[in-house]
């Protein structure tokens, strides 16, 4: 069954992130046609997916329920963009979208989308296939680091690992729910402000721009990337096995992390795969939460009136 990961009325406001597979199914549909108050957000990460192979099929194809409601439809800056956000709350959900796009949602569904394909439209998609393919090939090596890096998180030998004692108190910590020890819950904090340097760094993000204050980095994305990957690792030590070694597999963890991560900042998380997210997702956002970090800004702003500001 497909449901979100938060239980909202229908005639409630529900801006929800939608991730590959939850877009392109009928409760995408249903979840959209109950209630005018109900967007869902598209970010980039999912059209990268849907970019990846027959672009102009499968593109064409997928958006189809998107296209039935376009002004229910928010699209996300992309990833670069949303990296160099500043963690400041105010008017989070306005600078999250992207204006332009979202704008013009409708009139791409048109001409793009629903019309009849022709050769024009082969070229782009075309276009835009080979760029995501090259993407791909990055984001899998990116992919496979952060197993490695699992690998090493668990040697008690690695200076930056866990101990042999905390490896044990992640066993099960998820189905028990075994609070972790003050250390323990102290160390994972650091692991996803060590992983939120690394997407600074990899991504030109100003070291100067990034704040003191901890509530504000919690809503920087890189931060939030970093929380979802402790999700990742404390649920797979909580059942300890090996770490994916193909390339689809890994690439998948990885973009689901990254799905998960831009998730957090709205009042819903719409996926699929549930039980494969939901322990990840939930670890994450516990971290978030716990310094104050910025949610359900759906709820929070007074979204149908900006939203006519967009134009």
């Amino acid at each position: 069954m497909t449901v979100g990961l938060e239980s909202q009325s229908s005639t409630s406001r529900v801006v929800a992130l939608v991730d590959n597979n939850y877009a392109q199914r009928e409760p995408m549909r249903a979840f959209l046609a109950s209630s005018l108050n109900h967007f869902a957000v598209i970010p980039h990460t999912l059209l990268q997916e849907w970019h990846k192979r027959s672009a102009a099929l499968t593109m064409r194809q997928h958006l189809q329920i998107a296209c039935a409601f376009p002004s229910q439809i928010l699209i996300l800056k992309d990833t670069r963009d949303l990296l160099h956000l500043s963690g400041r709350p105010e008017s989070l959900l306005m600078r999250l979208i992207d204006r332009r796009q979202t704008r013009d949602f409708a009139a791409y569904c048109e001409t793009v989308i629903t019309k009849p394909l022709n050769a024009a439209i082969e070229e782009q998609f075309a276009a835009h296939e080979q760029y995501t393919g090259e993407t791909m090939q990055a984001l899998t090596l990116e992919a496979h680091k952060m197993m490695a890096l699992f690998a090493k998180w668990d040697d008690p030998s690695y200076a930056h690992g866990f101990t042999r004692q905390e490896l044990r108190d992640l066993m099960g910590a998820v189905d028990r729910g075994t609070p972790l020890t003050t250390e323990l819950q102290q160390k994972t904090f650091r692991k996803a402000i060590e992983q939120a340097a690394t997407q600074f760094r990899a991504h030109g993000v100003d070291a100067s721009k990034i704040p003191q204050d901890f509530s504000e980095l919690a809503n920087l994305l890189g931060f939030r990337f970093g929380a979802m990957m402790v999700g990742l690792y404390v649920m797979w030590r909580n059942k300890p096995g090996t770490y994916p070694s193909g390339d689809k597999q890994a690439l998948n963890w990885l973009n689901d992390l990254k799905f998960a991560a831009q998730a957090t900042y709205f009042d819903d998380f719409r996926t699929h795969e549930v039980k494969r997210l939901l322990p990840v997702y939930q670890i994450g956002m516990s971290l978030i939460t716990a310094l104050g970090g910025y949610t359900n800004c759906g709820r929070y702003e007074t979204l149908p009136q900006r939203l006519a500001q967009i134009g």
